[in-house]
């Protein structure tokens, strides 16, 4: 590990110890290994190096039974913003890049990792913690054939459970050193919703008033209680 690399561990017990370590840099000051009790929920970018954590190791594509690996092009810097639940919330992209015979445009992928202190309101004034990694795929909204496959590795996340919208879903978990390798694939499906009135639309059986193309998968952690 480079020498500008400093590191200390953190015990946590969850059924079984896992290591978090603070920010720290590297060559080009890339992000080696993110902690879980930040504020802010961090964007995850390409993994630079091989004992990197909290990144995206790669993108793929698989159409008509051949693999294409996507290649990095950029990491999109846009404003932050507040959610719904009143939390911050960074809104950067990575751009990966794929042959045009392959998808029509490039991949985006917006990869978050919501520390352990991320929470949403409940009835009442409470707070329920909700730390996970949630990745969506942006692009490409009418394909319906191909099939993508993320890699990502993370450090502290204990998983929970794993929500896949995707068609045709592949996950496979990997321990690696420090933490897991998430291989999750699928093909882009379509998620029907109502924009509001949900129990009288329901109770009507009302159409629905939007269809949603998605591919996306979260992974939520798993707390003591």
């Amino acid at each position: 590990m480079n020498n500008k690399v400093k590191s200390f561990i953190i015990a946590l017990t969850l059924a079984v110890s896992q290591l978090i370590a603070p920010p720290a840099t590297a060559v080009d000051d890339v992000p080696m290994f993110l902690p879980g009790n930040a504020k802010v929920p961090y964007q995850l970018n390409q993994c630079v190096l091989p004992a990197q954590l909290d990144c995206i190791e790669s993108v793929a594509a698989v159409k008509d039974g051949v693999t294409t690996q996507a290649v990095f092009s950029e990491y999109q810097n846009n404003p932050d913003r507040i959610d719904n639940d009143g939390n911050k919330r960074r809104n950067d992209r990575t751009i990966w890049a794929l042959p045009s015979t392959v998808v029509e445009n490039p991949v985006e992928i917006d990869a978050e990792l919501f520390p352990l202190k991320h929470s949403f309101p409940l009835p009442g004034g409470k707070r329920n913690l909700a730390a996970n990694l949630s990745v969506a795929l942006h692009g490409n909204y009418s394909d319906f054939a191909t099939k993508f496959v993320v890699k990502v590795r993370t450090s502290w996340l204990l998983p929970q459970s794993v929500l896949i919208q995707m068609a045709e879903p592949d996950f496979l978990q990997e321990k690696i050193k420090g933490g897991n390798r998430w291989t999750i694939g699928g093909i882009r499906n379509v998620t029907y919703n109502y924009n509001g009135n949900f129990d009288k639309k329901l109770a009507s059986n009302a159409k629905a008033d939007t269809a949603d193309p998605n591919a996306n998968f979260s992974i939520p952690h798993a707390y003591k209680d």
